[in-house]
């Protein structure tokens, strides 16, 4: 996949460096200028295969986003606020891009959009202390918002490290509104399908990998604990 950013990371990154872009509309308007020059690269390409004198000269750094333009590489876009997550579906609507809304933390302002462009949004990390302005509208009932507007909702930690805790996350996210089968689903076959992985992995079916962790309770209690773990049906850990 590729990941695109919009909000306060690349105003920090770049316009702390006195670099472009240092506005939110300075980022969009790169964003579409970037995807612009790469769908004519594209175009460009396409046409070289047919007569080699119209190919292009090399552009790797276009070269990067032909797969993006072409709708055969999915983008996850960083977003935040709601007028970001606004942004991101705008632009990947003009470019026909296959996209994820990433963190979509002020998602509960615009629940009937997201609902009725069918967006598959990643919602969280849900504890982060007020680091920056555009985090400071999180809600922990945001999950349960948008999936009872329909919404498919993945749940994360963002890192690797915090996924420990997630279902500590989850859970408190079920007592603020989310329903108990779509916080299983939003932390197992969802986020395969973001990844497009969900022939694979994601639940439990024939032929998919043999994935399987066996609890002695509710997974998403902080009682429970885990007593069996497989991957690809292999036993990793066993206390039963």
């Amino acid at each position: 996949m590729m990941k695109f950013a919009l909000g306060e990371n690349p105003k920090r990154f770049y316009g702390g460096r006195k670099l472009e872009p240092w506005t939110r509309m300075g980022t969009a308007a790169l964003i579409r200028k970037t995807l612009y020059d790469a769908k004519t690269y594209s175009k460009k390409l396409l046409e070289g295969e047919i007569d080699p004198e119209k190919a292009p000269a090399p552009n790797f750094k276009m070269e990067a986003l032909v797969k993006v333009v072409r709708g055969e590489q999915r983008v996850r876009i960083h977003c935040h606020r709601a007028d970001d997550i606004m942004t991101a579906i705008r632009i990947s609507e003009e470019f026909g891009l296959d996209y994820v809304l990433e963190h979509c933390t002020e998602g509960y302002m615009i629940k009937d959009v997201l609902a009725s462009k069918k967006c598959k949004c990643v919602v969280g990390p849900l504890r982060l202390s007020p680091l920056k302005q555009e985090v400071w509208g999180i809600r922990m009932d945001t999950p349960g918002i948008l999936s009872n507007a329909g919404v498919h909702v993945s749940l994360t930690a963002d890192t690797a490290g915090k996924t420990a805790w997630l279902p500590m996350e989850v859970g408190l996210c079920m007592t603020r509104g989310l329903k108990e089968e779509e916080a299983l689903r939003g932390i197992t076959i969802y986020p395969a399908q973001v990844l497009g992985l969900e022939e694979r992995i994601g639940s439990i079916e024939p032929g998919k990998d043999a994935d399987i962790a066996i609890f002695d309770g509710h997974p998403l209690d902080n009682l429970t604990l885990c007593r069996m773990t497989m991957i690809d049906g292999k036993v990793y850990h066993n206390t039963i």
